[in-house]
This record gives C-alpha cells, structure tokens and sequence, in this order.
C-alpha cells in the first residue's frame, strides 16, 4: 500500500476554511495583529503613533495591510509566523507581564494569518523591527 502523503497548502486552507467559514473575517484578523504589534512596539517605544494601512489594487486585485508595529526577525518568523498556533503576541505579552508591564493585545492564538489563506492564493509577508537595517520576506 502507498505511503500517505499530504499538501501543506491544501492542509492549511483546510484548517483556515474550518477556522474561518466567513472570508471577510481576515480583515478583522490581520488589524489585529497590526494592532498587536504597535501595542507592543509602544511598550518601548511610544512615538511616533500607531499606523495601520489598507491598500487596495483593483488591477492587481491585492490588498496590502501594513503597520508601524514591531517588526520580526529572523528569529520571530520561523517562531511564531512559520509555527501554525505559536503566539508572538500571547507570548510577549506573558513576558511583560512578568515585569508588571500590561499591554492591551487583543490577539493570542498564532491563527490570525491562516485566515487570508482563505480568499488569497498567494500570501507574502515583509517585515523589519524598528531601527534594523535587515527587512525579511
């Protein structure tokens, strides 16, 4: 008998269909994670003021979110971004708190993303910390 094999693209729209029966629901998702990360950006860093932006290209037939927030790096992505259920902002948010610094987050599971893959084909993520000369894609 042959060896199951699976589609992780197939996998992950799957669960993101299952999560997310409504599509519009990624425009919630992805303004939370924008809002997360300039809640916790302005833990350290408290100006300039959050910054959330939707683009729209009809002829591309793209949206762009984009954030003044916290950025990741290397390390960040294959953390929590690349890891379905690793929470950056849940996590961070834990940390802080050990220090008695509270942060308004609203996201906490590591499932907001895979709510695009629900309406997109194509997902592309571009991202810098503050202050870093390092962008990732």
């Amino acid at each position: 008998m042959p060896k199951m094999r699976a589609s992780f693209q197939g996998l992950v729209r799957l669960l993101a269909q299952s999560l997310y029966p409504e599509p519009d629901v990624f425009v919630r998702e992805l303004l939370q994670t924008a809002h997360d990360s300039i809640q916790l950006r302005r833990v350290h860093e408290p100006e300039p003021a959050g910054e959330t932006r939707i683009d729209v290209d009809e002829r591309a037939r793209t949206l762009s979110f984009s954030d003044n927030g916290t950025g990741m790096d290397r390390r960040d992505i294959e953390e929590f971004l690349s890891v379905i259920g690793s929470t950056g902002t849940g996590r961070r948010a834990r940390e802080l708190a050990t220090r008695a610094i509270a942060v308004a987050t609203i996201g906490q599971f590591g499932i907001g993303l895979l709510s695009a893959f629900v309406v997109a084909e194509r997902i592309e993520v571009y991202t810098r910390k503050p202050m870093a000369t390092q962008a990732w894609r």
